[in-house]
C-alpha cells in the first residue's frame, strides 16, 4: 500500500472536478471538503478502508438518524441530528477515498443513491409521526413531505435521463441571466446548503428548534419551503424544456421523404374519386 500523503496534498488529489461531476455546492466546496471530510478521508486511507465501506457507514448513519426522529423526547431527536450530520460528512468522504484509490463501483453508487431515497423522506415521515402524538395532522404533514421529497428525487432522475438536457458551459452562462436565472441560483443555493443530504441549514435549524422548544413551528416552516422547492423546480424544468423545444429545428416534413410524392398523388386520386 502506497504511503498516504499529507492533508494539503490530499486536498489537491481528492478535489472534485466540476467539469466531470457538475457544480459542487459552495458549502461543500469551501468548507466540508477542504476542512472537515478530508481529515476523515486521511484516517480511512491510513486504515486501508475501501470507499464502498465508507459509503456503507454513511448509509447506516443516515438511515439510523432518520428513524431516531420516531422517538419521543429531545434526546432521540438530538441523536438523529448528530447522525444526519455524520452521514452528510461521510457522504463527502466516501467520494474522496474512491477518487484517491482510483476506484468506482456500481455497488457504491447504487448504495449512495438508495440511501438518499430512503433517508430524506424517512426523516420527514418519522418527525411528523413523532409530532403526531399530540395532533394527528402532523402525521399527515410528514407523509405529504415524504411524498414531496420523493417527487424532487424523481424529477432529478428524469431530468438526468433526458438527452441534451445537461447544460454546456455556454448554456450555463446564459441560464444565469434574467429572473429565471435569479430563481435558479436561489434554488441551487437552497439545495446546496439545505437539501443536499440534509446539510447544515436543515440540521442546524432542527438542533436550534429542539433546544428552544420550537420544533412544530420549524417543521411547518421546513414543509412550506419544501413545497416551494417542488413548485419552483417544476417551473424551471418545464420552462427549460419548453425553450429547448422552441429552439430545436423542425422535424423534416414527410413530403420530403423518398416516395412521398407518389403517396401524395395517391391521396389526391383517392380524394378525387
Amino acid at each position: 500500500m502506497r504511503p498516504v500523503p499529507a492533508v494539503a496534498e490530499l486536498r489537491r488529489i481528492c478535489q472534485k472536478d466540476e467539469s466531470v461531476y457538475g457544480a459542487v455546492p459552495p458549502i461543500s466546496k469551501h468548507l466540508i471538503h477542504p476542512y472537515v471530510s478530508i481529515y476523515l478521508t486521511r484516517m480511512f486511507l491510513l486504515l486501508g478502508v475501501h470507499g464502498d465501506t465508507v459509503t456503507l457507514l454513511m448509509a447506516l448513519a443516515g438511515i439510523a438518524g432518520a428513524f431516531c426522529f420516531l422517538g419521543q423526547g429531545a434526546v432521540w431527536r438530538l441523536a438523529g441530528c448528530l447522525l444526519l450530520i455524520a452521514s452528510w460528512i461521510l457522504d463527502h468522504s466516501d467520494g474522496e477515498v474512491l477518487r484517491y484509490q482510483g476506484r468506482s463501483s456500481a455497488y457504491g453508487i447504487l448504495l449512495d443513491r438508495l440511501t438518499h431515497v430512503i433517508e430524506h423522506p424517512a426523516m420527514h415521515f418519522c418527525l411528523g409521526w413523532s409530532l403526531g402524538a399530540a395532533d394527528p395532522l402532523w402525521r399527515l404533514l410528514g407523509s405529504l413531505n415524504a411524498l414531496a421529497v420523493l417527487m424532487l428525487l424523481c424529477i432529478r432522475l428524469e431530468v438526468k435521463s433526458l438527452p441534451n438536457f445537461r447544460r454546456t458551459p455556454a448554456r450555463r452562462a446564459s441560464a444565469r441571466r434574467g429572473l429565471q436565472g435569479l430563481l435558479r441560483r436561489a434554488l441551487g443555493f437552497y439545495r446546496g446548503t439545505a437539501m443536499q443530504g440534509y446539510g447544515p441549514v436543515v440540521v442546524a435549524g432542527l438542533l436550534l428548534s429542539i433546544l428552544a422548544g420550537w420544533l412544530p413551528e420549524y417543521f411547518l416552516l421546513l414543509s412550506l419551503s419544501l413545497y416551494a422547492n417542488v413548485g419552483l423546480t417544476l417551473f424551471l424544468v418545464l420552462a427549460r424544456a419548453r425553450r429547448q423545444a422552441a429552439a430545436a429545428p423542425a422535424a423534416p416534413s414527410r413530403a420530403l421523404e423518398p416516395g412521398s410524392a407518389l403517396l401524395s398523388q395517391d391521396a389526391a386520386n383517392v380524394r378525387g374519386a
